[in-house]
């Protein structure tokens, strides 16, 4: 399934916002353009909470997925520095290694649209 992507989300209780990072060899976390990402950061610059909130997915119960497989990404850590920001507040990380990602029962892979549930 291809994932849309909205500039305007807000989480709620049967849905859930993702932002997909990549994780490069090396181990540095990068935007899907590429600018290094720490999640560690007190702050994040501007610039890059602009590009992670550009990327956020935004899936919900029913329509997109299982109230199951919500509930397992639910557990995916929200960082601090998304909470500071106040963009990326209460929205979780999803970390691709590899271009993949398995949560539970989900599986996300990267292809050339962008990032997709499924095999």
């Amino acid at each position: 399934m291809m994932l849309d992507y909205d500039d305007e989300l807000a989480p709620d209780e049967d849905s859930i916002v993702l932002i997909p990072v990549r994780r490069r060899p090396d181990g540095t976390l990068t935007t899907e353009a590429g600018t290094p990402v720490d999640l560690d950061a007190d702050e994040l610059p501007s610039p890059v909470v602009q590009e992670l909130a550009a990327s956020a997915i935004h899936l919900t119960a029913g329509e997109d997925l299982s109230s199951e497989a919500l509930a397992d990404l639910g557990r995916l850590p929200v960082p601090e520095c998304f909470t500071r920001s106040g963009w990326l507040a209460g929205y979780h990380v999803l970390v691709l290694d590899r271009d993949t990602a398995t949560v539970g029962a989900v599986a996300f892979h990267v292809d050339a649209e962008g990032v997709v549930i499924g095999p």
